[in-house]
């Protein structure tokens, strides 16, 4: 796990123009000068600083903030919280504590004990608000006893505006996040700064984000719907101040320096890291970051997942689209994992069967994210979604390894690295590298116990190794010397799909094609001889359909392996007949090879003189030219069909007798009446295979 990437982010509202990355200082010295222009000794006015969430407006209260008291003289700010309180008379405490904090020392127990008089006049409009609490009765009662004498609301108001208009004082009291609270809570905020809080002097400036605060008060009694609520508010805010946009390309900006920031550690460690796929998304991904947060966090989502993988476990494109899936729809992607193989394949639902083929319906991933996710599926996501999962266009596309959309990486992403039941491409790369020199230990690590063998586990360890036409021009020896000797190790298990010892065994046949030009006689029969006879006998197979015509060197040296292996067939049948019934049954022996590479007439002297010394019978001869198909299922082995061309070339004349018991064969019966057992396919021979001098003939 690399644990050198960036500093995380924190979501913490820049407090100076040197951290300043937009080039906001217009905007920000245009809106102090608002404030400061819109100033009167005898009025009150609000200032609203419009923006989406995340769009930076906490970060541009800071700077005007700052630029206002620097520039336009003695500004007292003070910052009030409504989210503390829990109704009415609890708002217009935290509001007059806040501007009681931003005054001057000297007269603070003036405007204290006539904030006071106002909160106990306010105290009894508590007990109407639905979501009044006892703590605040408790606060207003404490302060309504403070009272020296009851009076009039706007008497008591009066006597605390002059409390801060003798002063002359330039008071700006913040209100952050009012887009936060809910419509009543809103409501008793706009009430207190229209209403119970409209000191002259005393200018306002409200953050909020307008769609969120006009949809809270639609659902108060003040308004009956958003529209009114757009109108309810400009009476409210006189000078509205929209946070500048942060455009398409300055997105694009700030998007590649958070991709560039997070992938230097990899890049550091020698990875090189071309992003074309990135690269086309980035407009969409520019259009579709709208707030400054969703950039932010994509980039602390970048920096916490390059952090959890290794380099080439994971596509480090898929980690920066999978990333910004993340931080622009976390809905979204949350769901992502549930559709794993419609969103690899393309299609969803069950396979229909017609006309020969199998067909199964596109998978409709707007409309189903939609639902899930409960809004439109914007083009950005579109796009985002078909660069990861190729599939989603086309059903044909594929994507390679490490790709998400690759059926053996997929769930990696979502568990944060290589997690149970996975195994990491740096540990098979170097097991694999300690092969090719002969060792085996580390591949022997990766794979399944042999008293827990687990196929499954094992291809895919074996799916991870390099592809075999990279080792061409390394004469690989050594490296096939060590799968020979594993693929004798591993057990011969049947699947409906393929199985460990039939990936190793093909693998290590493409590694001989891919390098043939490189070997010789001595490498081959030295490389494979620990391999099981089957195995090279099916590799010599392949050779064959390799065309030679101008490789006379190679041609020369495959002949003769072809011979070799065909004596050494012969010699393994012969040893097969001496055990009779006590041989494996299962296991094959392949006369056709004897036929095409061997010497036919020696071999035939050495069957009859096995006959003669009563080693094996004629019928224990036939049984072996018995073919047993696998079935999956209940039914397992059965025996289908009988090797006469074979039979025909390499019978003695010696069986004739025992040919001519039977003129006819059994009648076949269900597959069960024939197990493949050496007595079954005794019984199953007589009849089917002729006398010798009838050739191959019916």
């Amino acid at each position: 796990m690399n644990t050198q990437g960036a500093e995380l982010w924190r979501d913490k509202p820049i407090d100076s123009l040197d951290e300043d990355t937009l080039g906001r200082a217009n905007f920000v010295r245009s809106a102090a000068e608002v404030i400061a222009r819109s100033w009167s000794a005898d009025e009150s006015t609000v200032i609203g600083l419009l923006g989406p969430w995340g769009s930076g407006k906490t970060s541009l209260i800071n700077l005007i903030e700052q630029d206002l008291t620097e520039r336009f003289g003695d500004w007292h700010v003070a910052h009030f919280t409504p989210w503390s309180a829990s109704d009415e008379a609890g708002v217009m405490a935290e509001f007059y504590a806040a501007i009681t904090a931003a005054l001057p020392e000297e007269g603070r127990a003036e405007f204290r004990k006539a904030a006071g008089e106002l909160i106990g006049l306010a105290a009894p409009l508590a007990s109407f608000i639905p979501y009044a609490g006892e703590a605040a009765k408790g606060v207003a009662k404490r302060a309504s006893e403070a009272l020296s004498k009851t009076k009039p609301w706007n008497v008591a108001f009066k006597e605390a505006s002059e409390e801060l208009q003798n002063r002359g004082l330039r008071i700006l009291v913040v209100v952050d996040d009012v887009d936060r609270l809910q419509g009543p809570e809103l409501a008793e905020v706009l009430k207190v700064v229209r209403l119970l809080g409209r000191f002259p002097g005393v200018q306002y400036l409200l953050s909020y984000d307008e769609r969120s605060v006009q949809e809270a008060l639609a659902t108060t009694a003040l308004v009956k719907d958003v529209k009114a609520a757009s109108l309810f508010m400009e009476k409210i805010v006189q000078h509205p101040l929209r946070v500048p946009s942060v455009g398409t390309r300055a997105r694009m900006k700030l998007l590649r320096r958070e991709i560039e920031k997070n992938v230097a550690p990899w890049e550091a460690g020698g990875v090189e890291l071309a992003m074309p796929r990135v690269g086309s998304c980035l407009p969409d991904m520019a259009r579709g970051a709208d707030t400054l947060r969703t950039i932010h966090r994509f980039g602390a989502s970048l920096a916490l997942e390059f952090s959890r993988h290794e380099p080439g476990e994971v596509d480090a494109e898929d980690l920066v689209l999978l990333s910004f899936l993340d931080a622009r729809e976390p809905l979204l992607f949350r769901e992502l994992p549930r559709f794993s193989e419609e969103l690899r394949s393309g299609k969803q639902g069950e396979p229909s069967y017609g006309n020969g083929t199998v067909q199964r319906e596109d998978f409709d991933y707007i409309g189903v994210f939609e639902r899930l996710a409960g809004g439109v599926l914007t083009g950005t996501v579109q796009t985002v979604l078909s660069t990861l999962f190729p599939a989603l266009n086309s059903s044909l596309a594929g994507a390679p390894a490490p790709r998400v959309a690759h059926a053996d990486y997929f769930d990696r992403y979502f568990a944060g690295g290589v997690g149970v039941g996975d195994v990491g491409d740096g540990e098979v790369a170097r097991a694999f590298e300690a092969a090719a020199r002969g060792d085996l230990g580390e591949i022997r690590h990766l794979l399944p116990a042999s008293n827990a063998w687990d196929d499954d586990d094992a291809v895919l360890v074996f799916s991870k190794f390099p592809p075999p036409k990279t080792l061409s021009g390394k004469r690989p020896v050594e490296l096939v010397d060590s799968f020979s000797r594993l693929i004798a190790e591993i057990p011969e298990q049947r699947h409906f799909l393929q199985s460990a010892y039939e990936r190793l065994h093909l693998y290590i046949e493409s590694v001989i094609v891919a390098c043939i030009e490189e070997w010789d006689l001595e490498d081959i029969s030295k490389a494979t001889q620990s391999a099981p006879l089957r195995s090279r006998l099916n590799w010599a197979y392949r050779l064959e359909g390799v065309s030679l015509k101008g490789r006379e060197r190679t041609e020369g040296w495959v002949e003769i392996w072809l011979r070799e292996l065909a004596a050494e067939t012969a010699r393994f049948a012969l040893s097969h007949l001496r055990l009779r019934d006590g041989a494996p049954v299962n296991e094959s022996i392949w006369w056709d090879f004897i036929v095409a590479h061997g010497d036919v007439d020696a071999f035939k002297v050495e069957l009859e003189k096995g006959m003669a010394q009563k080693d094996f019978a004629a019928e224990d001869l036939a049984a072996r030219f018995v073919r047993a198909v696998h079935v999956m299922g209940a039914q397992g082995t059965r025996l289908e069909e009988v090797d006469r061309a074979s039979w025909a070339r390499l019978a003695p004349d010696e069986v004739a007798a025992w040919c001519a018991e039977w003129e006819t064969p059994f009648v076949r019966g269900p597959a069960a009446d024939h197990p493949n057992t050496w007595q079954a396919r005794r019984e199953f021979a007589r009849g089917r295979l002729p006398s010798p001098e009838l050739g191959t003939g019916a």
